[in-house]
C-alpha cells in the first residue's frame, strides 16, 4: 500500500489513508491487484462464488434483517473475493449492519480491508468502532488499546494511534513479525498469528505456513490444522503436493484403524486432519486440486469394502470422508461452468 510509507504525522498518514480509500470507493481494484500480484495467488479461484457476490449484494440492497443474515452467512464463508465489495457496507445507515459487516470483514478481509477498518475506528457508534477493531487486530495479529466507550476523546486518541502505526509499518513488516510469531511457544499468539497470515500473507507467509504444516509431529495439530486451512483461504496452490502428503498419511491412519476395527468419530485427529486437507483443496479449486480430490476419493471407495468387513465405525467414517470430497468436486465444477460462461 504505497501512501503509507512517507507519512510525518498521525494527521498527515490518515489523510493519505483515506485518499487511497476513496480511490477504492471509485475502483475497489486500486486496492486489490497489487495484492494478488504481490502474492502470487490466483484469485480467478473462488469457492462458492455465486452464493458469495449473492449475499455480498444483499448486504448492500436488501433490509436489515437479511443485510444481517447475509453478513454473518459471508463470515461462515470467508470468501477473501468479495471483501472488495463489502467494504463499502461499512457507510451504511443503520448501525447494527455496520457491526456486522465489520465483523464478517475480519473472518473475510485481507490487506485492503484494514484501511478501510481503520477509518471505522472514528464510527459515530461505539459499537461498530469496536467491531472494526476486533476485526483489525485479526487481520494484523497486532493488539493495541482501544476505549469506545468512555467518550470521543479516548477513541479519538485510540483511532490515531492504529492510523500512526498502520502509516510507518509496511507489510514486509507485518509478515515477519507474524512468520516469527507462528514458531513461539506461546499457543494463543501461534494460533492469533496463522489466523492472520491466512487473510494477508504473501509469498514469505505462504512458505512458512507450508513449512509448519510439513513439520510432523514438531507442531499441535490444532495450529497444524489452522495452518492447513489458512493455507486453503489463501487458494494457494503450491499447497497441492503438501495437501496430497497430508491426506496419503491421514489415509493410512485410517485404513489401519478400519483393520483393527478402531472408532475414528468425526472429531478424531485423524478425520479432521483429512476433512481440513479436503475444504483447502475445495477452496484452492484447481485442476490439480480437483484431480488430487477424485483420487482421494477413489481411494476412500476402495477402503469401504475392507471397512464393511471390519465394522459399522470404520465404514462410517469412510462415508463422511467420500461425502465431504464429493461436496468439494461439486464446488470446483460449479466454478467451472462459471468460469465457461460468456
Amino acid at each position: 500500500m504505497g501512501p503509507r510509507t512517507s507519512c510525518r504525522s498521525a494527521g498527515a498518514c490518515f489523510v493519505v489513508a483515506a485518499s487511497a480509500i476513496a480511490a477504492c470507493v471509485v475502483s475497489p481494484a486500486i486496492c486489490y491487484s497489487g495484492e494478488a500480484k504481490a502474492t502470487n495467488l490466483d484469485h480467478s479461484l473462488r469457492p462458492r462464488p455465486r452464493e458469495a457476490a449473492y449475499l455480498s449484494a444483499v448486504v448492500a440492497a436488501g433490509n436489515t434483517e437479511k443485510k444481517l443474515a447475509a453478513a454473518a452467512k459471508l463470515a461462515d464463508l470467508r470468501a477473501q473475493d468479495i471483501a472488495a465489495s463489502l467494504v463499502l457496507s461499512l457507510n451504511e445507515a443503520e448501525p447494527e449492519v455496520r457491526v456486522a459487516v465489520a465483523e464478517a470483514l475480519g473472518s473475510c478481509g485481507n490487506r485492503g480491508t484494514v484501511p478501510w477498518l481503520i477509518l471505522s475506528l472514528g464510527d459515530s457508534s461505539p459499537k461498530v468502532a469496536k467491531a472494526a477493531h476486533a476485526a483489525i487486530e485479526r487481520l494484523t495479529g497486532r493488539h493495541d488499546e482501544f476505549d469506545a466507550d468512555h467518550g470521543t476523546q479516548t477513541q479519538q486518541k485510540g483511532h490515531r494511534r492504529w492510523s500512526t502505526w498502520f502509516c510507518r509499518t509496511d507489510w514486509d513488516t507485518i509478515e515477519t513479525d507474524l512468520i516469527a510469531q507462528i514458531s513461539t511457544v506461546d499457543f494463543e499468539a501461534a494460533r492469533e498469528a496463522i489466523e492472520a497470515l491466512s487473510h494477508v500473507a504473501g509469498d514469505r507467509g505462504r512458505f512458512a505456513l507450508l513449512d509448519f504444516v510439513a513439520r510432523d509431529g514438531a507442531a499441535d495439530e490444532s495450529l497444524r490444522l489452522a495452518a492447513l486451512r489458512a493455507l486453503g483461504d489463501l487458494r494457494d496452490k503450491d499447497a497441492v503436493p503438501l495437501l496430497r502428503r497430508v491426506l496419503e498419511e491421514a489415509f493410512g491412519a485410517i485404513t489401519t484403524a478400519a483393520s483393527q476395527n478402531r472408532k475414528l468419530d468425526p472429531e478424531h485427529p485423524v478425520v479432521r486432519l483429512a476433512s481440513v486437507a479436503i475444504e483447502s483443496l475445495d477452496r484452492i479449486g484447481s485442476t490439480e486440486a480437483e484431480q488430487l480430490l477424485r483420487a482421494a476419493d477413489q481411494l476412500v471407495c476402495s477402503n469401504d469394502g475392507a471397512a464393511e468387513n471390519s465394522g459399522q465405525t470404520a465404514l462410517a467414517t469412510s462415508a463422511v470422508l467420500h461425502h465431504r470430497i464429493l461436496a468439494a468436486l461439486r464446488n470446483i465444477e460449479a466454478l467451472r461452468q462459471r468460469e465457461r460462461l460468456p
